[in-house]
């Protein structure tokens, strides 16, 4: 049951590459070709055991507390609440929106595309398309970087971050990163425009 949406198919993605489509194929060999570095490595396993997965939640409400008291509102009680409630609102809605989409198309993840690739991290049990970092993490994102404008830049990068790290690690198709982002932004932009006095 969403907070903002009208229901959970409002932002419901066009339909991902088909499994024997030319455009898959194409994402599968951005895949293999990736050249892995140490950074790549450790930046995927962050977003997978540090920064995301089961602690997004938990990194983002953090970040928001470090901009609130950089801004001067832990004086501001009203205010400090409505940030809260604003990003954890669109994180939810972002996350029933990116399931409903996931059980919608039951896409394949890449370890299934080609049973010889071997990702960095280990795969989530859950559909591919769309992927779920960039869902979840540019909703919030995008919600701190309206609150915070002068941080703007610095937030999304790190939502950016997020999805690439699902390719760094071997786990997600480039289609399944496009369409996150943007459900993702649709999602925050629904979100402020319900529920910020403007």
């Amino acid at each position: 049951q969403p907070w903002t949406l009208s229901s959970p198919d409002q932002f419901l993605p066009e339909p991902p590459p088909a499994y024997d489509s030319e455009q898959l194929a194409a994402e599968m060999e951005e895949l293999r070709n990736f050249e892995q570095t140490p950074f790549t490595n450790s930046r995927a396993f962050y977003w997978e055991y540090g920064g995301g997965s089961r602690f997004n939640n938990q990194n983002w409400n953090n970040i928001a507390g470090r901009l609130i008291l950089q801004a001067r509102w832990d004086d501001n009680a009203p205010r400090s609440a409505q940030t809260y409630a604003l990003l954890n609102i669109a994180a939810y809605d972002a996350q029933v929106a990116c399931f409903h989409a996931k059980y919608t198309y039951w896409a394949i993840r890449p370890f299934q595309y080609d049973p010889e690739y071997t990702p960095v991290v280990p795969t989530p049990n859950h559909p591919s398309y769309p992927a779920a970092h960039s869902c979840h993490t540019t909703a919030m994102a995008a919600v701190l970087a309206d609150l915070f404008p002068l941080e703007a830049d610095v937030l999304l990068a790190e939502a950016e971050e997020a999805g690439e790290s699902r390719i760094w690690g071997g786990i997600h198709f480039r289609s399944d990163i496009v369409a996150g982002e943007a459900l993702g932004f649709d999602v925050a932009n629904l979100v402020l425009e319900q529920g910020t006095p403007r």
